[in-house]
């Protein structure tokens, strides 16, 4: 069953190629979604997939982020959303 989850990463996360990098990995993951930088400087990522394993892994790796970023926490919520065919980076 598709799952789509909203989640809200907090830390030193824009400016340091987050959402680029977070859209590697979803892509690596077949994840499907969009990541954007926030006013509050979060970033919100929508990430939706069929195979929980992998959205676990995706989960797990945004608790760090890439190297260049500190994550210092991840809010998070399963939503209802409208069906996504790629992962964006959106401005």
């Amino acid at each position: 069953m598709k799952k789509t989850i909203e989640i809200f990463v907090f830390g030193h996360v824009q400016g340091v190629w987050f959402r680029d990098s977070t859209k590697k990995k979803a892509i690596e993951y077949g994840i499907r979604g969009y990541a954007k930088n926030m006013a509050d400087g979060s970033v919100k990522v929508l990430a939706q997939h069929e195979d929980q394993e992998k959205m676990n892994l995706f989960l797990e790796w945004l608790k760090r982020g890439p190297d260049t970023a500190q994550v210092d926490r991840l809010n998070k919520k399963e939503i209802a959303s409208e069906e996504f065919i790629d992962f964006q980076v959106r401005y």
